[in-house]
């Protein structure tokens, strides 16, 4: 009815979901590259990962050709500080508490062009009975490179949040925790408004890793949110990775 439709249009957006939402590049940004930082956990400790890639429809003077990043913690050393390989990108030891990145963005001439500061919180494993680490999001543009991509030892995950609806995104992540042996872990589809609009299938790979194939072809143009939980008896955590899909 028309009083659903507008109140449904009038809804407020949930905090977290807003929240996440504003994590992605606005379209209209003329930022010429998108840094993705996150985490994987092995034997209790936290390894980082920084990539990044150009942004699709850049202009010329806003080009990026190198980022550099100083990875620290708030009341400690240095971690990491130098290029991000443009490829492979590059990864070093976190600890847990408060984390800061500085990113610096270099056009060919060497001049910073852009900066970035994000503050970042990394939970210890030992005291946390469940949570999830960051999704790893990589991307097929065709059957080909789908083919590649699930042949792949250690793909590079992608630091792009813009897609084409003839992409194909493969998302991993993993539980950790006391009772991550035995999570579980389910996925929906958020559209703009915060509103659930299907379930997603997880796979579980075992040792509370888990796997989403995403097929862009049946979502429409616009911002999405992929909400990911993860949960062990009364234990749960979530995961939200929002992306925009352009054409």
């Amino acid at each position: 009815t028309q009083r659903s439709a507008t109140a449904a249009g009038n809804a407020t957006v949930p905090p977290g979901v807003e929240q996440s939402f504003a994590a992605l590049t606005p379209a209209t940004s003329r930022r010429g590259a998108d840094v993705w930082f996150g985490t994987s956990v092995a034997a209790g400790q936290f390894t980082g990962h920084v990539s990044w890639a150009p942004r699709p429809g850049a202009a010329p003077t806003d080009a990026v050709a190198d980022v550099h990043v100083e990875a620290r913690t708030v009341d400690g050393p240095v971690v990491f500080m130098g290029a991000v390989d443009r490829l492979e990108g590059s990864s070093f030891s976190v600890t847990p508490g408060a984390f800061q990145l500085t990113i610096a963005f270099r056009n060919g001439a060497g001049e910073v062009i852009d900066r970035e500061i994000r503050t970042l919180t990394i939970p210890d494993p030992a005291g946390t009975p469940i949570g999830v680490t960051t999704p790893r999001v990589f991307r097929a543009r065709g059957p080909l490179e789908w083919r590649t991509l699930r042949g792949a030892t250690a793909p590079a995950p992608t630091a792009l949040r813009d897609f084409a609806r003839g992409d194909r995104l493969l998302f991993r992540m993993d539980a950790f925790g006391a009772a991550a042996p035995n999570a579980t872990a389910t996925a929906r589809l958020v559209n703009r408004r915060g509103v659930d609009v299907a379930p997603i299938p997880v796979v579980a790979r075992g040792e509370g890793r888990f796997e989403i194939d995403l097929p862009l072809s049946n979502i429409a143009a616009g911002e999405w949110l992929v909400a990911i939980a993860v949960a062990s008896g009364e234990d749960h955590a979530e995961a939200r990775l929002p992306f925009r899909i352009t054409q």
